[in-house]
């Protein structure tokens, strides 16, 4: 008779059927998993490449184009375009996503939110020129001639517009061209350039000076940037 069990025969016939690791694979297993733990495999090593990083919504060069070909860049000039593009970038960097919204007390009490950070789809439109690009002209964005890269900023407005009768808020722009003009037209700045005067429409300006016309706009800046700090500490 067997001296066995029925259940310790079981477990043996368990363990004869299970393969055995080897110690030595088993040591590089259990090694490998704590390098990984401590995130030591996916280093490279000293004078290894370094993995690009995907350019973000303020350092992607397609931005500065796009911006180029929707803003009114006759009238502001080169030094006031690129104010405008760093405070748009500045603007969109301090976004704060699903912020809660003021809302009317009297007919609701309901609570609403705002959109989510649209930084990651802006960026990924930017990317988007190149490949239309690629596609059509076998180049890069940035390399385009100006009237091509008119026209793709151009057909792509149009494809994202056919349904909208005005300029969103910023933040709900359903493309980073459309967010652009949406933000510029709406800021200070435009409604100055469009007066041509200083009327600071969104700032805090106090009563002193109501009485007064607002001074013209001084449009010098951008010919001569020693003028620009002097407009700049006049404001």
């Amino acid at each position: 008779m067997d001296s066995k069990s029925p259940r310790n025969a079981s477990r043996d016939e368990a363990a004869e059927a299970e393969p055995r690791v080897p110690v030595a694979r088993r040591t590089f297993l259990v090694n490998s998993a704590l390098l990984a733990g401590a995130g030591l495999l996916s280093r490279p090593a000293a004078g290894q490449a370094q993995p690009s990083k995907a350019p973000t919504l303020a350092s992607h060069p397609n931005l500065h184009l796009v911006a180029a070909h929707v803003l009114p860049t006759e009238s502001l000039g080169a030094n006031e375009t690129r104010k405008a593009i760093d405070r748009f970038i500045a603007w969109a960097d301090a976004f704060q996503p699903v912020a809660e919204l003021d809302h009317p007390y009297l007919s609701t009490d309901e609570i609403s939110y705002g959109p989510a950070d649209p930084r990651p789809l802006w960026t990924a439109q930017l990317e988007a020129l190149d490949l239309e690009a690629d596609q059509r002209f076998d180049a890069n964005f940035t390399t385009l001639k100006a009237e091509h890269q008119a026209d793709i900023v151009r057909r792509t407005i149009d494809r994202t517009t056919r349904n909208m009768s005005r300029l969103p808020r910023p933040e709900y722009a359903p493309h980073i061209a459309i967010a652009i003009m949406a933000w510029y037209f709406r800021s200070s700045d435009a409604n100055d350039l469009c007066y041509s005067a200083r009327i600071g429409r969104h700032e805090c300006r106090g009563m002193a000076g109501v009485d007064r016309k607002p001074r013209t706009l001084d449009r010098r800046s951008d010919r001569d940037p020693a003028k620009s700090d002097q407009v700049e500490d006049a404001r």
